[in-house]
């Protein structure tokens, strides 16, 4: 579905692209109780490297996330569910192309 802007309204598929800042937002459908949900976003393309945004690091969440698409590339999001600090599950890396 698209909204009055020409703005995508809906879920994404992996490798799908979306506009320079479209928001995103990433939910986690089911985690077990005692979980906690990290996720890692990895930016690439010369935009994030000048900003030095590249990122890759694990954050911790509730089971969303939201991001904005700031720089053209090709970028990654994957989550993982981590119980006594082992990680028990995750979900593949999720691809968003953006331009």
């Amino acid at each position: 579905m698209v909204d009055g802007r020409g703005a995508r309204i809906g879920s994404l598929s992996s490798g799908d692209g979306v506009r320079v800042g479209a928001e995103l937002r990433f939910d986690v459908e089911h985690a077990a109780s005692g979980v906690t949900v990290y996720w890692q976003v990895t930016n690439t393309g010369p935009g994030a490297r000048r900003a030095n945004n590249l990122r890759g690091g694990f954050e911790p969440s509730h089971g969303t996330k939201q991001e904005t698409a700031r720089y053209r590339g090709t970028h990654f999001i994957e989550c993982f569910l981590v119980r006594h600090g082992v990680c028990v599950a995750r979900s593949g890396a999720f691809t968003v192309n953006v331009g």
